[in-house]
């Protein structure tokens, strides 16, 4: 009997708790839109800048734009290779047998 009223009493503070964090990330996500927004666009301007003039760099025989092109790469794919799908469980599986 004490066992069962113990793990019913915290479900509802975490429960409140939860609704106040979503209704707090809401609204600061509303708030503050338009300047992620704005920060994302001005993020992307800038990676393709960078990456034009790495390829500018290759191709004028300065490798040095080459070696940060094929590391911006490399930690790409070890990045997108990380994430969902990807056949990681069967890749696992057979590696591990």
């Amino acid at each position: 009997m004490t066992t069962q009223r113990l793990t019913r009493d915290w479900r509802i503070p975490t429960a409140g708790l939860m609704v106040l964090v979503l209704l707090f990330a809401g609204f600061t996500l509303h708030t503050h839109w338009n300047a992620f927004i704005q920060w994302c666009l001005a993020t992307q301007i800038t990676l393709h800048r960078y990456l034009v003039m790495y390829l500018l760099q290759l191709n004028n025989h300065q490798y040095s734009g080459g070696l940060w092109l094929l590391t911006g790469a490399f930690l790409y794919g070890v990045l997108h290779a990380i994430g969902p799908g990807h056949g990681k469980f069967i890749v696992t599986t057979y590696l591990s047998t």
